[in-house]
């Protein structure tokens, strides 16, 4: 189902929250945000794209398993979040 783009933008902002990620800026669309773990630093990028339906991509880039452990933590989050 479509989506509002904004309250996607809120949702996603509140898992960064919850995950701990600090915001660092947003360049051509993309936010890009800071998590920081016992595990290690993962660099979080968020793109939504909004033509006929709600897309979003998050790349996370890192190094062992801080990288798995974050995206499983988002992973989470967005199931709930679509009621799977």
């Amino acid at each position: 189902t479509y989506m509002d783009i904004l309250s996607i933008e809120k949702f996603l902002n509140y898992i960064m929250i919850k995950i701990g990620a600090s915001y660092e800026d947003t360049r051509n669309g993309i936010k890009r945000y800071t998590a920081y773990t016992k595990k290690g630093q993962v660099d979080i990028e968020i793109f939504l794209k909004s033509k006929g339906r709600s897309e979003i991509v998050i790349v996370a880039r890192g190094y062992g398993e801080a990288v798995t452990f974050i995206t499983g933590r988002i992973d989470k989050e967005l199931k709930v979040f679509l009621g799977e």
